[in-house]
């Protein structure tokens, strides 16, 4: 157990393998603070006491969340890139009187949800979430902008640099009839 240096209260019971294990716990279960209390079996508020006292256990939570959130974000970007298929289930309410069993009489009413249809559909991809997978994916290959930039005898395309040397004698010729 450690104690915590000028505290009042009980000790803490925090011990240098619960780093690893919130680490994991955030970046596979997605746990939050109140949830790894609840692990943890402490209040929330010993949870903070350890991320301030413990800056290893504060960078275990911040990286497995960190990574948690990311994969997960990646994950569904891919799924908007891709396009999927889903069932929709259409469901009303349905009414049943309740009937006494002794006097054979009304009591009251029972509501129940009853599927109606289920409708498969399918999500196309998204033309944006392409464009921002690719964007940052791999930005030099597929910048914001594809524009040729002019500069006496210098071109620059896609972020890359051409010398009037390595131009083509039939762009050079173009390029020096406009001045």
């Amino acid at each position: 157990m450690v104690k915590r240096k000028g505290k009042t209260g009980r000790p803490l019971k925090y011990k240098k393998e619960y780093d690893n294990i919130a680490y994991v716990s955030c970046r596979d279960g997605g746990l939050t603070d109140p949830s790894l209390a609840a692990m943890f079996k402490v209040d929330r508020s010993c949870i903070n006491a350890w991320k301030n006292d413990h800056p290893s256990f504060k960078k275990a939570l911040i990286k497995g969340k960190d990574e948690h959130d990311s994969l997960l974000a990646e994950k569904f970007l891919l799924k908007r890139v891709k396009g999927f298929k889903y069932t929709e289930t259409t469901q009303k309410p349905v009414k049943t009187d309740i009937i006494d069993e002794l006097t054979g009489k009304k009591i009251g009413v029972k509501t129940r949800m009853e599927v109606v249809k289920k409708v498969k559909k399918q999500v196309i991809p998204s033309v944006k979430a392409m464009k921002y997978w690719l964007k940052n994916r791999n930005s030099d290959r597929w910048p914001d902008k594809f524009g040729l930039e002019f500069d006496d005898m210098t071109v620059r395309v896609r972020k890359k640099e051409f010398t009037g040397e390595d131009l083509p004698d039939d762009i050079k010729k173009e390029i020096l009839e406009d001045d």
